[in-house]
């Protein structure tokens, strides 16, 4: 206890000992779920539960119903047995994450997805979302057929039609053929896909664009700057023994955070070996809510962070053979005292720095996200690159040649360059997939009235979202599971997707889409494929002959195909271990980095573990599942500190406008401890217009605040405006719900102290049960749920 308050607490007001919540947790178990008077009346929760139990169970004696007969298969397939599951292995695909998982189908339906250990990745882990996707497959709101609008002059207005593919085909053929035409794409992960698409592209002679709002171009762009080359490494975090992360949620949506928590779990076991994490965020992430020390800086200071350290490093303790480079000491000598801006007291800082150079080579420093992607963003990764380089954690903690994220190509200047060369006429027609530009391009962009200009726009996706509601035509795309494909999110990991199911309606794949056009323009040269399926297998031919050669697949193709159908997964990386190379450091890229000059409050943006981009909106599941950290459901809220919430005079859910490159959205308020108390910050993926009829009005729009400074799209370290309002909005929180009654729920101890006795630090609570046991003599009475028969209302409690 401290100044009255518990050491450990649920909610701000268990921690103020605040007296509503006194009461609350006094009635909580004991009351009546009718009416708080009737908490002394003797009808307590256990009561009303037995009660309603034997209700439910008496009223089903009275209901006896005629059997019906149902009819069996005409002509049952040979590999389906009613009541038996068949298991597909397969590919998910979610944006930066990609699962090798397995589908688990019951008389041809899907009904579960769950990862497949043979998979290097994630090793048999999915993510919420990875779930999420199956119930996407069952999305009532789901197009089922090609669609076209009929758009006004000023595409204002529409009405949407159904079309046959074949006059969609012919009047896509003819827009291809007029010429000025370009396709914009999410990241490809498919090497096949990607091949098909080059090919497309070169025959028809179109100009090709990758862009998703989630990207890492920075990243990338600081590792061409610093070392030559345009990677995006992979961190080793099983392979670190002190990890400093700069804003990068790496645990929860971070790049690949289902394989980075599965990495990071190695590192902390205090039985072998026990990581060390320290994290520098302006907002409570998951990863730092895990942190072994943790520090609050706003975002446009976390370049400052780094530099001071590498000072620490390089110019006070004279380490690495920059130590003695003016180069070098100019860059870094006004970072000498940085602490002091970022309210750091010395000597905890100067022992990070201290720590990292003890454990040279077994460190880690990350950055990424959202929160991270400020004006300064690009020099913030130039200085990462820095301190790894002169911790000498390249190719041991971090991997650039066995696992390079080759395929994560999205960067923000090819979307800012293609909305140019719309606007002077150079791009008229544009096939888009995979991406959702008219929801998540700022509205500094002015991505409406440029897509206003074009001549023809052809949309593939599964939904009538918000580009597709402006597209001419809408070539209905296959969900995932109901599509071949295949992946490479790491160099020499090949995983197959194959689908579990024939498609639900009368869809067509992006890629037979493709494969049509070609044929119909004669322009299929080197796409010689009657279908989507033999192009792909024809490439596997490929990969497997060129590996037969080196002695990797022994087998006859068949052989080969016919496993990998079983396996899922072909691990050509020998073991992806980290390269011990050596690469040289452009000094002159941190000429750049200057010392930040924050001031006044600052707006960032910040990915949520269930909503991420916003895709999955419509996916009633995801918006009822509470976040990890704040604990809501069903909303985005402008989050504040505690200390900002009382000098401002601002309560829970009250209702507050602020403005954002000039516009306005209102929103309540979240008061979230661990923020920093100079940062308001919102979460992406709400404000959903066109999702479907679950997502649709969910909370308000943030991907359209950002600005724009020349092809950089900036999310962070924003200027606002606030305005109180008196209008409350109650926010669906469940961190109060349970209070821990005593209970020893949180489990203190010292590394050494658990070595010493690690049972003694637990201490185990008596369990007990609200019924009464009971003998099962003959036979035990149990239920099954189908799954598959769940349209995701979000009426139940059973997380499908």
């Amino acid at each position: 206890m401290e100044n009255g308050s518990p050491k450990y607490w649920m909610s701000l007001e268990q921690w103020r000992n605040d007296p509503q919540f006194k009461e609350l947790v006094e009635r909580e178990f004991k009351t009546s779920p009718f009416a708080p008077e009737d908490a002394n009346s003797g009808w307590a929760r256990r009561e009303f539960l037995k009660l309603m139990g034997a209700s439910l169970a008496l009223t089903s004696f009275g209901c006896v119903r005629e059997a019906q007969k149902i009819v069996p298969y005409a002509k049952r397939p040979e590999d389906i047995v009613p009541g038996i599951a068949n298991y597909y292995a397969s590919t998910v695909f979610d944006g930066n994450e990609v699962f090798g998982t397995v589908v688990k189908t019951r008389e041809g339906r899907p009904i579960q997805i769950e990862g497949n250990d043979l998979h290097p990745s994630n090793l048999g882990a999915t993510s919420a979302r990875a779930h999420a996707v199956l119930l996407n497959l069952y999305d009532p709101d789901r197009l089922t057929e090609a669609k076209q609008n009929l758009l006004n002059e000023k595409k204002t207005n529409r009405d949407t039609i159904g079309i046959s593919w074949e006059k969609l085909d012919e009047n896509v053929v003819g827009a291809l053929k007029k010429g000025s035409a370009a396709v914009l794409t999410s990241t490809i992960n498919s090497p096949s896909t990607k091949s098909l698409l080059n090919q497309f592209v070169k025959n028809f002679g179109l100009e090709k664009y990758t862009w998703e709002v989630l990207n890492h171009g920075d990243n990338r762009v600081a590792q061409k700057k610093c070392f030559g080359s345009e990677v995006l490494p992979r961190p080793r975090f099983d392979k670190a023994k002190y990890i400093v992360s700069i804003a990068a949620d790496f645990l929860g949506t971070y790049l690949s955070p289902t394989e980075f928590t599965k990495q990071y779990s190695k590192s902390r076991n205090p039985d072998d070996k026990m990581s060390k994490l320290v994290v520098f965020e302006p907002t409570l992430s998951l990863t730092g809510s895990n942190a072994d020390q943790r520090y609050r800086v706003k975002a446009s200071q976390l370049a400052d962070v780094v530099m001071g350290l590498a000072y620490q490093i390089v110019i006070a303790k004279k380490h690495s053979n920059f130590a003695n480079s003016s180069v070098a000491r100019e860059a870094l000598e006004p970072f000498a005292e940085v602490y002091k801006d970022l309210g750091i007291e010395k000597e905890g800082f100067v022992k990070i720095a201290e720590e990292l150079l003890e454990n040279k080579g077994q460190s880690l420093v990350v950055t990424g996200g959202l929160v991270t992607q400020t004006a300064n963003s690009l020099e913030l990764n130039i200085a990462v690159n820095f301190l790894n380089h002169i911790l000498e954690n390249d190719g041991k903690t971090i991997d650039y040649k066995n696992a390079d994220y080759i395929s994560y190509q999205g960067s923000d200047s090819d979307l800012t360059q293609l909305v140019a060369n719309i606007n002077s006429g150079k791009v008229k027609t544009l096939i888009i997939n995979g991406v959702n530009p008219l929801y998540s391009a700022p509205a500094a962009l002015k991505i409406n009235e440029a897509f206003a200009k074009l001549e023809t726009i052809v949309y593939v996706g599964t939904h009538l979202d918000e580009t597709a509601l402006v597209a001419n035509f809408v070539a209905t795309d296959h969900h995932p599971l109901e599509n071949w494909g295949d992946a490479e999110v790491q160099s020499g990991v090949l995983s197959l997707q194959q689908p579990a199911i024939q498609p639900l309606y009368n869809t067509r794949s992006f890629q037979d889409s493709l494969l049509a056009w070609a044929k119909l323009a004669n322009k299929d040269s080197g796409m010689n494929a009657s279908s989507w399926y033999d192009y792909l297998e024809g490439r596997w031919k490929s990969v497997h002959s060129s590996n037969r050669t080196k002695g990797i697949a022994k087998s006859n193709f068949d052989e080969f195909w016919f496993r990998l159908k079983q396996e899922g997964v072909f691990d050509i990386s020998n073991g992806r271990g980290s390269t011990n190379s050596v690469r040289n450091f452009n000094l002159s890229a941190l000429a750049d980095i200057n010392k930040s000059n924050a001031k006044g409050m600052e707006f960032v943006t910040y990915e949520t573990r269930g909503l991420m981009d916003g895709s999955l909106a419509n996916v009633s599941w995801l918006q009822e599942f509470s976040d990890p950290v704040t604990r809501i459901s069903w909303d985005n809220y402008l989050c504040v500190s505690p200390k900002t919430a009382a000098t401002e005079h601002l309560k829970e859910g009250q209702v507050v406008r602020f403005k954002v490159n000039g516009i306005e959205r209102s929103v309540p308020i979240h008061i979230q401890p661990g923020q920093h108390d100079d940062v308001l910050a919102l979460a992406v993926g709400y404000g959903r217009t066109a999702a479907g009829k679950v997502g649709n009005g969910i909370g308000v729009a943030a991907f359209d605040l950002a600005s724009v400074k020349g092809d950089k799209i900036i999310h962070s370290g924003l200027n606002i405006e606030l305005t109180k309002t008196k209008d409350f909005i109650p926010l669906a929180n469940v961190q109060g719900h349970h209070s821990m009654e005593g209970r020893q729920i949180v489990v203190e101890s010292t590394l050494n102290q658990y070595k010493h006795a690690p049972d003694k630090v637990v201490h185990k609570h008596k369990v007990f049960s609200l019924w009464d046991k009971h003998e099962y003599k003959t036979y035990k009475w149990a239920m099954s749920v189908d799954l598959n028969s769940c349209t995701g209302c979000g009426t139940c409690t059973i997380a499908c």
